[in-house]
């Protein structure tokens, strides 16, 4: 392998552990707002995100409880997985159930 391969493994290695790191991040959101039976509104309101991105996280944690079970593992998209959640409706989301 070349000294330019290397290099470009080496940031595609970094690319995907950044991927599923953000991944887990989001999942342990979720698990928590679960867990604790939390307002999915006031948990984004007091940490500064918006309610979507917590729905989201939520309903990652509700599909996949093992983190390790998503699909594509380190290649795996936080939008790509939004996309398979169920949608964020805005007047429906007020506790995690």
């Amino acid at each position: 392998m070349s000294d330019i391969e290397e290099i470009g493994a080496e940031l595609t290695e970094a690319i995907f552990n950044h991927r599923f790191i953000l991944l887990e991040g989001y999942h342990s959101v979720g698990r928590q707002v679960v867990k604790k039976n939390l307002s999915i509104e006031e948990v984004a309101h007091k940490i500064g995100q918006r309610p979507k991105t917590i729905h989201y996280a939520v309903e990652l944690y509700k599909k996949y409880p093992d983190v390790n079970s998503v699909p594509d593992g380190k290649s795996v998209s936080w939008y790509k997985i939004t996309k398979e959640l169920p949608p964020y409706e805005k007047d429906k989301v007020k506790k995690s159930k």
